[in-house]
């Protein structure tokens, strides 16, 4: 397993492979350098990426402690998703095995290509995401500012995102949001949002991506 950051894959990849015996398995903990065809390859040796979902608000949990992990490897259950670069179908069986053991708990493996995963991260879940959750984040400072309660103001938006999420990906059948939260909603498009932002996630835009966070000295966007 390679875990070292995105812009030295490259670099360590190229020793590691080379020393790998035939028939091994490899996998790397993010798909950047593979989509960017940074990674050294070998056809001889199986290639896979694998990533943690970290431990989901949907997932029930067994323990107190379970309940409380919100990162993974503290008790909480969580999902991986795992792609095959190259592979040989019994080498990689044994690299989700390993990924099961080291991510254990572990409800669920979702196998996927390589471009699927890295659709996931960075676009869904960086860089449209955490970009919209960090400034809700910061938003709670200005509520704060205003004089609500700190606690009060966490306890809204965290609850309200629970609830919507849970709307707008189905998972309350047909309920649907206000009117005026369907207004608000638009407004928010146009005022939030830029007007061409759903570009981030096309493949070639994705592509630039990735090679900033493999080369962050070079822009490419």
């Amino acid at each position: 397993m390679l875990a070292a950051p995105d812009k030295l894959i490259q670099t360590v990849s190229e020793t590691i492979v080379a020393l790998l015996r035939p028939g091994a398995g490899l996998f790397i903990l993010d798909p950047a350098a593979a989509v960017a065809r940074e990674l050294a390859m070998r056809d001889d040796c199986t290639i896979a990426v694998v990533h943690p979902c970290r431990p989901s608000f949907f997932l029930d949990q067994d323990t107190f402690e379970a309940r409380h992990d919100r990162f993974g490897g503290a008790g909480g259950k969580q999902d991986l998703v795992m792609a095959k670069i190259q592979d040989d179908d019994q080498v990689f069986a044994q690299c989700q095995a390993v990924c099961r053991a080291m991510f254990a708990p572990v409800a669920h493996v979702y196998t996927m290509g390589v471009r699927d995963i890295a659709f996931l991260e960075p676009m869904l879940v960086e860089r449209l995401g955490a970009t919209c959750l960090f400034t809700m984040a910061e938003t709670v400072n200005q509520a704060i500012s205003r004089g609500i309660d700190k606690q009060a103001a966490i306890s809204f938006m965290t609850g309200h995102i629970y609830n919507l999420t849970a709307n707008f990906l189905g998972l309350l059948g047909d309920t649907p949001v206000s009117n005026a939260s369907k207004v608000a909603i638009g407004l928010g498009n146009k005022q939030v949002l830029r007007e061409d932002w759903k570009r981030i996630r096309d493949d070639a835009v994705l592509d630039r991506v990735v090679a900033q966070m493999l080369h962050p000295d070079q822009p490419h966007i």
